[in-house]
Formats: C-alpha cells, sequence, structure tokens
C-alpha cells in the first residue's frame, strides 16, 4: 500500500491557520465595536435631537404665548391712547394757554377801557391757533360816550367782529353794556411797526 500523498504546501499548517482565525475574529471583533458604537451614537443623537425638538416646541408654544400677549398688551395700549387722547389734548391746549401772552392781553384791555369805565365780568376763549381770543365782557360806563370810545379804540387796536349786545341801566348813573369781540394776539415787533 501506497502512503496518501497530501499536497499542502505550507510548512506549519495550523499556525497558518491560527493566523487566519485570528484575523478574522479581530475583523469580526472590530466590526461588532465599530456598528455598535454605531448604534449607540445615533441613538444617542436620536435621544438628543426628540429633547430638542421638545425643547423646541416649547420654546415656539411659549413664543406664540408671549405673541399673543404682546398682541393684547398692543390692544390695551390702542384703547388707553385713545382714551387718553382727549385728556392729553386739553393738557396741551392748557399748556398752550398758558403759553398764550396773557399779559400782553390784559394789558392792551386795560389801555383801552376809558377812564371812568370798568369791566365786572370777563370771559376770554383761546381759539384753537392760539392767535385770537373771542372775549365776552360787561362794562361799566356812566355814558354812551365811554362806550362809543371803547369800541373805537378796540377797532384801532385791530380787533374784529366787535357788538354790542345789550345795554342796561343801573340806576341813574351807569350803563352797563354786554360786549363781544375777537383780539388778535400780536407779537411785540409787530405792534412796533
Amino acid at each position: 500500500m501506497k502512503a496518501e500523498i497530501r499536497l499542502n504546501l505550507a510548512s506549519h499548517p495550523r499556525r497558518n491557520r491560527r493566523l487566519f482565525w485570528g484575523l478574522i475574529i479581530i475583523l469580526v471583533a472590530a466590526n461588532l465595536i465599530f456598528w455598535s458604537l454605531s448604534i449607540k451614537t445615533m441613538v444617542s443623537y436620536q435621544m438628543k435631537m426628540k429633547s430638542l425638538n421638545g425643547v423646541l416646541g416649547r420654546l415656539e408654544n411659549k413664543q406664540k404665548a408671549l405673541q399673543k400677549e404682546g398682541d393684547q398688551f398692543e390692544k390695551k395700549i390702542k384703547a388707553i391712547q385713545v382714551e387718553l387722547a382727549p385728556q392729553v389734548d386739553r393738557i396741551n391746549r392748557l399748556i398752550a394757554q398758558k403759553a398764550y401772552s396773557w399779559e400782553s392781553f390784559f394789558s392792551d384791555l386795560e389801555r383801552l377801557i376809558p377812564a371812568r369805565a370798568y369791566v365786572v365780568s370777563l370771559n376770554p376763549v383761546l381759539s384753537q391757533d392760539w392767535q385770537q381770543v373771542s372775549v365776552r365782557l360787561k362794562l361799566v360806563a356812566p355814558s354812551l360816550d365811554e362806550l362809543m370810545e371803547f369800541t373805537k379804540k378796540l377797532a384801532e387796536q385791530g380787533c374784529r367782529e366787535i357788538k354790542v349786545i345789550s345795554e342796561e341801566a343801573e340806576g341813574a348813573r351807569n350803563i352797563v353794556s354786554e360786549i363781544n369781540f375777537v383780539y388778535f394776539y400780536r407779537e411785540v415787533n409787530e405792534a412796533d411797526n
């Protein structure tokens, strides 16, 4: 009988197989480690994305709530502005009336009133443009001559719409006349010209 011939060109076949199987095991282990790390990283990123999406959703809800609150505040502010506009206008008019030269008005009026006449009632109303004053006054004078003198001086001063509304005798000595006129504000330099 003849001995079987094995054709094995490797000098140490078992050692060569160990190296081959060792490399395969190392590669499989490295692949398993790589895949497990990849899956772990993917899962952690998905968890972070879910938590960030939850935070983003809460922030969007908060933003919407704040936007609604801001809109409500704007509506309240507009309502308050509408409600307070007449009061603000009134205060602005009062400030403008304070800025108006009432001293000039009263000194002109005092200069125009005749010496023997005097005012018992005075109602000046400043116009919207603050350039003229509508005046209603009651003048007590000893005769019609003083009343005529007063109306002439008003016309010379540049007052318009001069009207004697009523005249009443006050006892035997005086006449009470109610007069309306419009006084125009004049700057000091205009008065000098």
